[in-house]
């Protein structure tokens, strides 16, 4: 059984009809036109009966299907169908209810995807095995809550991560100021133990293949079922996670296994590598791609310009974003909890803003469910309020707040003061500057040497241009007018 998506339509953006004709008719099919010379030779010759088939709309899923006839080529006028005339007979496994527009890639009518390390093949795969294979949705492990008695700054610490619909969340990213625990949380996860005897009340309720499981660290209650399954599932990811050599390890691992396994030509892994990783960063307008290996299987890339560069040549966020994700989504890891520690470290903002989104898309598509503990304005920004949890210091005691409302595209500079409790966006010194100034000008205090002196300084520091020396001008104009007028 082989995966492939396609578009069922013709050049008509008004066009509606996918689920009609898949209901009716029980075809699939597609035109013949030069350009598409590839796609209608594997659509007659590589097609195989038993395939399934996502039937899409450009990122929106429309439905699953299964290949149930061999190729044909219909000589019967049909003006429902006039637009292709090469087919296939095909029975609907299942509409796809949410038809969000998630599809991870728009590229070509008609598409393999037999590549398992591939965002399109995890994306149809996830979906045939909740539908044909009902088990495997509940495969796994996932976090529902956590109490803590005592570990380090967490006293009598409760935390959930559900949802509105009390299911568990597959993103939670956890912020606060420096000495919050986020970081903490995540290693008390990892090292979550009811080996020793222990007098603690701790807890942490799970999901564990569909079942609600609590396990408890007080060892009296002897209720450790499943402690060994939920160790085994965490994996944690550090700061100093991923390195070059894991990476070249895994890339020429991944190369290898599509030449003698699936009988690629080199160029034919390389270009499927290539298209893996523009389908991960399709956001992120990587100005790499991948050239291939040499004879010794060095690996090397191509920069914005044609240049053929070595791994090492890489800047360093694009070192962090193949070394951490690329990697994460080359290795099959499915059904776990991945706990990650600022995965901004190294990322232009620019990249910080959509790397949320890869992981989302890795958790969603794998069963998985990732932890995310950041200092990033620009992550908080791009996370559903419904994923954060904001660790806070309140008397010396841990609280958190799950319920933050619009955080979600918030301005860079609201997540930093409302959120993540910056008093002050600008240096601390210019910030004294500003607050004195407008503390004179309010006084009507702005004509004496010591204000002018003020003013000099910071205009010196800041450009005529700036938001806050406009304001201040504003507001010193207005006071001298009205002075004028009394």
């Amino acid at each position: 059984m082989m995966y492939w998506h396609m578009q069922l339509h013709p050049n008509d953006k008004s066009f509606n009809r996918e689920k009609e004709i898949l209901e009716q008719k029980k075809v699939i099919g597609l035109g013949e036109w030069l350009e598409g010379s590839a796609q209608m030779h594997q659509f007659r010759s590589e097609m195989k009966i038993g395939d399934i088939v996502l039937v899409r709309l450009g990122e929106k899923p429309i439905a699953l299907v299964r290949v149930t006839g061999e190729f044909e080529k219909t000589k019967k006028v049909d003006k429902n169908l006039d637009w292709f005339h090469i087919r296939r007979n095909i029975e609907v496994i299942e509409f796809v209810k949410k038809q969000n527009e998630d599809f991870p890639s728009i590229r070509g009518t008609l598409k393999k995807s037999i590549n398992r390390y591939t965002p399109t093949y995890q994306y149809i795969n996830n979906l045939y095995n909740k539908v044909v294979q009902s088990d495997s949705i509940q495969a796994g492990i996932k976090i529902r809550k956590i109490f803590i008695d005592s570990f380090k700054m967490f006293h009598k610490f409760s935390i959930n991560f559900l949802d509105s619909e009390n299911h568990p969340q597959p993103i939670i990213v956890i912020a606060g100021i420096n000495g919050s625990g986020k970081t903490s949380l995540l290693e008390y996860i990892e090292n979550f133990d009811t080996t020793p005897k222990f007098d603690f009340q701790d807890t942490v309720d799970i999901v564990f293949n569909g079942k609600n499981l609590k396990i408890c660290k007080d060892s009296k209650k002897k209720q450790t079922f499943g402690i060994r399954n939920f160790k085994k599932n965490i994996i944690y990811l550090p700061i100093d996670f991923g390195n070059i050599e894991s990476l070249e390890k895994k890339i020429k691992v991944y190369i290898d296994e599509l030449m003698f396994e699936k009988d690629f030509k080199a160029s034919e892994a390389y270009k499927e590598l290539q298209n893996n990783i523009d389908e991960i960063f399709i956001d992120l307008d990587l100005p790499i791609s991948f050239s291939g290996l040499d004879k010794n299987k060095n690996i090397f890339f191509k920069n914005a310009k044609g240049n053929k560069i070595g791994i090492n040549e890489l800047s360093t966020g694009e070192k962090t974003l193949l070394t951490k994700v690329l990697y994460l989504y080359l290795s099959e890891i499915k059904n776990k909890v991945i706990l990650i520690d600022e995965p901004e470290i190294s990322l232009h903002p620019t990249w910080q803003n959509s790397i949320l989104k890869i992981y989302e898309n890795f958790a969603k598509r794998n069963n998985n469910q990732i932890f995310i503990a950041t200092h990033s304005p620009h992550i908080l920004a791009s996370a559903k309020s419904s994923y954060i949890r904001l660790l806070t210091i309140n008397e010396h005691k841990i609280d958190v707040i799950d319920n933050l409302n619009k955080s979600y595209g918030l301005e860079f500079s609201k997540v930093l003061t409302d959120i993540m409790e910056v008093d002050c966006l600008r240096t601390p010194d210019v910030e004294k500057k500003i607050k004195k100034i407008k503390s004179l000008i309010i006084s009507n205090n702005f004509g004496t040497d010591y204000f002018l002196s003020l003013w000099n300084d910071l205009e010196n520091c800041l450009s005529s241009d700036d938001l806050d020396i406009k304001l201040l001008n504003v507001e010193m104009n207005m006071r001298k007018k009205n002075a004028k007028n009394i």
